[in-house]
């Protein structure tokens, strides 16, 4: 039998958290802007002990799904 091409749960191995800090620094009407940044720490299973930092650029679109119907959120009108 293959192993798995890739994991997603590793009962025995290393255990750990990762806490995500975000900020938006740019808004309009229609997009916000943010930046990420996260820092994974790894321990136990008699490895030694990682940190990692990463960073993350993006962007999210300001929509609103009204009846099956995509709309600009800042243009919607409240009934």
């Amino acid at each position: 039998m293959n192993p798995p091409a890739r994991e997603w749960l590793h009962a025995g191995g290393p255990y750990g958290f990762t806490p995500v800090f975000n900020h938006v620094f740019a808004r309009s009407r229609a997009v916000n802007y943010f930046v990420a940044s996260s820092l994974p720490n790894r321990f136990g299973n008699s490895d030694p002990y990682s940190i990692g930092l990463n960073l993350q650029l993006g962007f999210t679109f300001n929509y609103l799904v009204k009846d099956g119907f995509s709309t600009l959120y800042a243009n919607r009108e409240d009934n």
